[in-house]
C-alpha cells in the first residue's frame, strides 16, 4: 500500500513545510539487509542505517508473530530487484517543530506505545479476529482500535462502529472501502483498494465476528 507496485517505492505523504517522504525501493533495501536488519525495520521501525523511521507500521506489525514476520521478509525478498533507490526524505518546518514538541512520534516511540494497549479479548474463539485487527487496523484506529488519528486532523473511529454492520455489508466496506449508503470515506477507499482487498474470505469473517463480539462486550 505505501511502497508502491512492486515494492519498488513510491511517493506516500506530500504536505507542504511538513514533510515529503518516499517509501522505500524494498527491492534495494532487501538486496543488501540482512534478515535481521529487515525484521528490526518491521517490527522496531529502525531502519538498515541504524536510524529512526518517521512513518512505518511498526507499531502494529510489531504484534505480528515471527512466523509472520518471516513469511513477510521472504515475499519481499521474492520480489526481483528493479528501480532505483528512492530519494530521501525532505522534513519541513512544521514538520520539525512537530517531532521536536512531540506533536509527531517516530516509529520507535510509537512501537513503546503501542505495547502499552491491546485490542480487548472476548474470548478464544475470537482470538484470530483479534489478533487482525491488533495487526491491521491499530495503524489508523488506534493502539486498541477504540479511535486514533490516522493522519494529521483526521481521526478513524473507535471500531465498534462495526457492530451496525451486517457480514455483506462489512465485506463490501473491507474490499472496495464504500460503506452502507455509499458515501466515501476520506483514507479507506483507498487502503480497502491497496491493503485490505488483499485479505481473504475467511479472514474478513474473523475481523468481523471479533468487531462484533467486542461492540456488544462495549455496550453492556
Amino acid at each position: 500500500g505505501c511502497h508502491g507496485k512492486g515494492l519498488a517505492g513510491d511517493l506516500f505523504f506530500d504536505e507542504q513545510n511538513v514533510a515529503r517522504i518516499y517509501a522505500p525501493n524494498l527491492t534495494a533495501i532487501a538486496a543488501k539487509a540482512s534478515d535481521e536488519q529487515l525484521a528490526r525495520a518491521i517490527t522496531r521501525g529502525i531502519g538498515t542505517d541504524g536510524r529512526a523511521l518517521v512513518i512505518m507500521p511498526s507499531a502494529t506489525f510489531a504484534r505480528l508473530d515471527d512466523g509472520e514476520v518471516a513469511a513477510l521478509i521472504a515475499a519481499i525478498r521474492a520480489q526481483p530487484k528493479t528501480g532505483q533507490s528512492s530519494p530521501a526524505r525532505e522534513v519541513g518546518i512544521l514538520g520539525r517543530i512537530g517531532l521536536v514538541t512531540g506533536k509527531f512520534h517516530t516509529t520507535p516511540e510509537q512501537v513503546a506505545q503501542y505495547a502499552t494497549k491491546f485490542p480487548i479479548d472476548v474470548g478464544a474463539q475470537f482470538r484470530a479476529g483479534q489478533h487482525i485487527a491488533a495487526s491491521n487496523c491499530a495503524e489508523c484506529h488506534g493502539a486498541d482500535i477504540g479511535g486514533g488519528e490516522a493522519e494529521p486532523g483526521l481521526n478513524a473511529p473507535d471500531l465498534a462502529i462495526a457492530g451496525a454492520y451486517d457480514p455483506g455489508a462489512f465485506k463490501t466496506l473491507m474490499r472496495t472501502g464504500v460503506p452502507p449508503g455509499g458515501r466515501k470515506l476520506k483514507l479507506m477507499d483507498e487502503i480497502a483498494r491497496d491493503s485490505l482487498s488483499h485479505m481473504t474470505d475467511a479472514e474478513i469473517d474473523q475481523l468481523y465476528a471479533y468487531l462484533q463480539a467486542r461492540a456488544q462486550r462495549m455496550s453492556r
